[in-house]
């Protein structure tokens, strides 16, 4: 099986897993497929993201092509940046919200880290780019800064759910989606951290 066909079955199980959470468990009703599709479109640009920040050690030994990997992860990204526009109501995100329907400070922390992180991706997204000319030691520094564009957005489902996790029973023993991206984040930097101290050494 080809690596893009596994990328392929991963998202497939990322929505399998909102539909069957949300859906099914929680009971949100079928006409709100875009809901629940735009979290699964969440998850996935995360994950893409996520093994965009690899070293490129763990890239050589992969039939992808980092840029192409990272640019998917950012057009997800803004797929979903743009449907939470539309989304953006306090019946949907009542935690967001005040009893005035006015953002909430943490309303106004969860997307402000995802507006910041959306802009340095694609900073990076542009300065990747032939067409683009700079000198390489500017280019590096632009590049570098991915890595921390997905430390931030990974304060963005922190922000969203840390204060829900555990407040009741899971949908089918299912965890939150937000909890599951922040489980991954740490993942991805744990492997990050160990394959460039064994480059190190």
């Amino acid at each position: 099986m080809s690596m893009k066909a596994r990328l392929f079955g991963v998202y497939f199980l990322f929505y399998a897993y909102s539909f069957v959470r949300y859906h099914l468990g929680k009971g949100v009703p079928y006409e709100e497929v875009i809901y629940v599709w735009n979290k699964s479109l969440s998850w996935m640009s995360f994950f893409l993201i996520g093994i965009s920040i690899l070293p490129v050690s763990w890239w050589r030994k992969r039939s992808l092509n980092r840029k192409q990997v990272g640019l998917t992860g950012f057009l997800i990204a803004a797929t979903h940046v743009i449907l939470s526009v539309f989304l953006l109501k306090p019946s949907r995100y009542p935690f967001l919200y005040d009893s005035n329907n006015s953002w909430t400070f943490q309303g106004m922390c969860t997307i402000g880290v995802a507006i910041m992180a959306l802009a340095i991706f694609g900073m990076v997204l542009l300065t990747s780019l032939d067409q683009i000319s700079l000198k390489s030691p500017q280019r590096e520094k632009i590049l570098k800064l991915g890595k921390w564009g997905f430390l931030i957005v990974s304060l963005h489902p922190f922000l969203m759910g840390y204060d829900r996790w555990f407040n009741g029973p899971w949908p089918f023993r299912f965890p939150p989606i937000t909890l599951l991206a922040v489980l991954m984040s740490i993942a991805f930097w744990m492997i990050r951290l160990t394959l460039t101290a064994k480059k190190g050494n």
